[in-house]
Formats: structure tokens, sequence, C-alpha cells
């Protein structure tokens, strides 16, 4: 075979150019480079190495992409989750505009599309959980190892967090993982601050100088901005007081401004989140003002860090006209919302600040007499009643159940877990008995333990999420003990009334079972309940 010309352009210089590290040049019409012509010695070319072929590691999916270049998840799937986050979910969190759900940009949007197919993995839990997974992988490497900071990134953690119970499941206290994440990046964009206060437009020394800021040219922030920002606001607000024992972000003047501007917008879906916030807003002033009336905050912990003397009490009086006077606040706001707009999930709000109004009947140091406290205690017990009204029907169906986010499912724990406390309340002129009476909790968990039945009998388990086969044993259990309490509760009345002794000091050993899972400051009562094998 004749020799191959050496041609233009080649990749690798010769062996000998190579070993000699000399520029090698290709000689135009011969067979030899021009040092090889030159030095009249052997011109030989280098075979290009074979590529190695790429071994597949966990991190190759960090980015959300498969080894082709692709997504990890099929657009059938990334459809068929936006569909359903459309229908079943965004109404519960409207924090997202739903013309922009329709438009997803996967380059633009590559993590919360993620997010959206793994929604949408009703019929099979386990690539659902698989793409979990990814979510979390994404996670790591694009906020904690490589710093990243996006709205979109911020969208997905707040609907990862809003939704899906997967962290329920194996991992504790994920949600508060992800919640401070989400509330860190809020803070990182400065989206919890107007723009034309970020340190960025003015440099250190000019402000020594005391030059003024140019604001002109300033854009405020987008629209999809702050709707992300009150998302974040709204979520950590609902959750620190209902189920976790942490700060969330507070409602500020920006906050304030952010709700007036949605406000005005045309979608009815920025006036539904400004019925949300408000109605959150409320239970936050309330957490304010009410701290002169307590000293021992059980649930909440010592949220707000006031100093203050218990004894010093406020100057409108007692706890009853303290609450009439929120309850009006809250009330007046209720009936400025159009009939049409209130829905199930403003209803469900609605009541559940009713609850946290009322739930200070908990304190026993804040009341200056029994009768004032019963009648506190009676009023709670009526707000958790018409709290129950509105979720238990809402609840009944299997698929709706199964949807249900994880700050509504924590909002009606607490209501549940206020009822028990209730039950366990000595006052003059309060019947414990009133709870199931009024509540009938031993048909709820009737019914709900039948809900699990039917989804066990009728549905592939590979349909339901592990966190709700963990639901049912909890639910018995929980119902067994119920049940015993309120044997002892009545048997404890009956023999008052008929030997006429005076009432003892109630011990709280009454708590030593309930307090395996219903903590008094966090969720940690859940986490222990969904244990594997916790009620053998």
């Amino acid at each position: 075979m004749p020799p191959q010309l050496y041609e233009v352009p080649k990749t690798k210089a010769c062996q000998s150019c190579a070993v000699a590290k000399a520029k090698c040049e290709p000689d135009t019409g011969y067979t030899k480079c021009k040092r090889c012509n030159r030095l009249n010695i052997d011109c030989i070319l280098k075979e290009s190495a074979p590529r190695k072929r790429q071994r597949y590691t966990p991190t190759n999916n960090f980015n959300g992409r498969s080894q082709s270049g692709g997504p990890s998840y099929s657009p059938f799937e990334l459809e068929r989750g936006i569909a359903f986050y459309l229908k079943s979910i965004s109404h519960y969190f409207p924090f997202i505009e739903a013309t922009k759900v329709y438009r997803l940009n996967t380059t633009e949007a590559p993590f919360l599309s993620l997010v959206f197919a793994m929604l949408g993995c009703t019929k099979d839990r386990s690539r659902q959980r698989a793409l979990v997974v990814e979510c979390r992988r994404y996670l790591g490497k694009h906020v904690v190892e490589d710093g990243q900071k996006s709205v979109d990134l911020l969208q997905g953690l707040l609907i990862l967090v809003h939704w899906y119970h997967y962290q329920f499941e194996h991992i504790s206290n994920q949600r508060a993982l992800f919640l401070h994440m989400a509330m860190a990046m809020a803070v990182d964009l400065e989206l919890n601050k107007p723009t034309s206060s970020r340190s960025s437009l003015r440099k250190f020394t000019d402000a020594a100088k005391c030059y003024e800021v140019q604001l002109d040219g300033i854009a405020d922030h987008t629209f999809e901005e702050k709707r992300v920002f009150l998302g974040c606001l709204y979520l950590t607000s609902v959750l620190s007081k209902c189920s976790m024992n942490m700060d969330g972000i507070k409602f500020s003047e920006y906050a304030e401004k952010c709700c007036e501007s949605l406000e005005a917008s045309t979608l009815p879906s920025d006036r539904e989140l400004c019925y949300l916030l408000r109605l959150q807003q409320i239970i936050e002033q309330f957490e304010h003002a009410r701290a002169p009336f307590t000293n021992v905050h059980r649930m909440h912990g010592f949220i707000f860090n006031f100093n203050y003397n218990t004894y010093n009490r406020p100057k409108h009086g007692s706890v009853l006209e303290f609450v009439d006077q929120w309850t009006s606040v809250l009330e007046d706001y209720w009936n400025k919302i159009p009939a049409s707009k209130k829905t199930d999930i403003l209803s469900l709000q609605y009541h559940y600040a009713k609850v946290g109004l009322h739930e200070i009947c908990l304190e026993e140091s804040a009341f200056a007499s029994p009768s004032e406290r019963a009648n506190m205690l009676y009023r709670c017990l009526n707000s958790i009643a018409s709290l129950h009204e509105i979720f238990i029907p809402f609840s009944r169906d299997p698929m709706i159940f199964m949807d249900i986010p994880s700050h509504i499912f924590a909002q009606s724990n607490h209501g549940t877990f206020v009822a028990i406390q209730l039950c366990s309340v000595r006052c003059e002129g309060w019947s414990p008995t009133a709870v199931e009476k009024r509540l009938y909790l031993v048909d709820v968990f009737d019914r709900t333990m039948k809900i699990f039945d039917d989804l066990l009998t009728t549905t592939d388990n590979n349909e339901i999420p592990e966190f709700f086969l963990r639901l049912a044993p909890m639910a018995k259990s929980i119902k067994g003990w119920w049940q015993s309490r309120l044997c002892t509760i009545e048997d404890g009345e009956a023999k008052v009334e008929e030997e006429a002794q005076p009432e003892q000091e109630y011990s709280e050993a009454d708590f030593e079972f309930l307090g395996q899972f219903l903590n008094l400051d966090d969720n940690t009562w859940l986490q222990n309940m969904l244990v594997q094998g916790g009620f053998d």
C-alpha cells in the first residue's frame, strides 16, 4: 500500500516530533512532516486512542439528565405531571401562574420541570419515588455543591414540600431542611425586600460618603418573583404554626406591598393567593398580640422572643375581650371576600384561623377565673368542629385524600391535636367528654380506617404512597387509645358525682402514651408513629 500523504489538519504530532517536543508542520506533497523531511527520518503518525465508554455513576444524573443528554424523565411524564398539577394541586397553592405552567420551558426551568414530572406518577409510586431521589440529587448538586440560586429552584422546592409526603417515609425532618433551604434562597435572591434597597445599588465607599442612590431605571421585582416570595412566606408561616417548631418568614412592610400589588392583578389566582395570605396574616398578628397573656408557649415555643411579665395584663381587659376583638378582625375580613370566592380551601383556612385564636384556652395562666377559661374551651371546641365539617367531607374521596398537600394535612392534624388536649384539661365548668360528644372522633377514626381499607382492597399498592400505608395502623392505635381514655374519663366523672369527693390534681401521666406520637413542641409525634413496626 503506498504511504499516506501527510494531510492537513492532523490532530496530533508525529511520533518523532512528539518525543522531541518540536512543532510538527505538514510538508505539502510529501508523506512526512517538514522536520522529518529535513532530518531524513521516518515520520510515523500516532493513531488516536479509542474512546473509553463512560461508566455509569449516580452523579451522572445530578443535573436531571440521562446519559444521552436528555432529561431523566420522558415528555409524556412532564405533560402528565403538568396536567395533574393544574387539575389537582394548583388551587391549594396558587403561587405559580398557570400560564407559566402551560408554557413551561425545560431549559429555563429544569428543576421545576423535574418536580412536575414526579407529581404526575400517581399510578406508579416506585417511579415517583425514583424521581424524588433525582430531585434530591439535583438539589445536592446545584444548590449545595455549586451554590446556585434561582426562582426555578425556589418554586420547585416549595411544590416539593407543599405536596409530596416522601419526607415522612424514611428520612425524618426533611420538611424543615427543605423549608430552611427555601427561606435561605428567598433571602439570597433578595426577594424579601424591594429592589431599591439592594446593597448592590451602592458601594460601601459611596455609602460612607452618603452618596444618594440613583433609582432611575431600576426595575421592581416581577410578579413571578413576588408570587414565589409570598408562597414561601405562606408555607413557612402555616407549617411553623401547626406542626413544626421553627420560625417562618414574617409578614413585613414589603410583604404587604407585594400583597397589594397582587390584589390589583386581573388574575383570579392572584386574588386567591392574597385571600390565603391575609387569613394567615391575622393568625401571625394574633400571635404577636397575645404574648402578654402567656408565659409558656406549649405549642409553638418562644417564637417571638418577647421579654414580658405574665402578671402584666393588657389594657384591653380579659382574655375573652381580647379574643373577641381578634375574632371581629377575622370575621370582618372574611365578610369582605365575595361569596363566589369562598372555596373549600379558603373556608378551611378561615376555620383553622379560628382554632388558632381560641387555642389560647390551653394556657391556664392566661385566665383570671375558671369560668372564663371554660367559656373559651367550649368556643375552641366549636371552632374545631367547624374545621372538621369542612375537612372531613372534603377528604372522603380516597383519590382526593392521597393528593391532599402536606400543609392542609398538618392543619387538620393540628385541629385534632388540640381536641385531644382538650380532653385532658381539668377546669371547673368544663367536661372532657364534651369533646367526643361534639366531634365524634371515634366515628372520624372509623371513617379514616375505612378509607384505608377501601384503598388497600380496590387500589394497586403501587398507586398508594407508602406514607398512607403507615397511616392505617396509626389511626387504629389512636382510636384504641381514645376509646380507653373516654372510658377512664366517664368512670372518673361518675365516681366524683357518686362520692362527691373533691377533685384531685390532674397528673401529667395521662400524656405518657400520647407523648409517643403527639409531641407538644414539634412534629416528631408523627415521625415516631410512622416508624416501621411501631405498632407490633
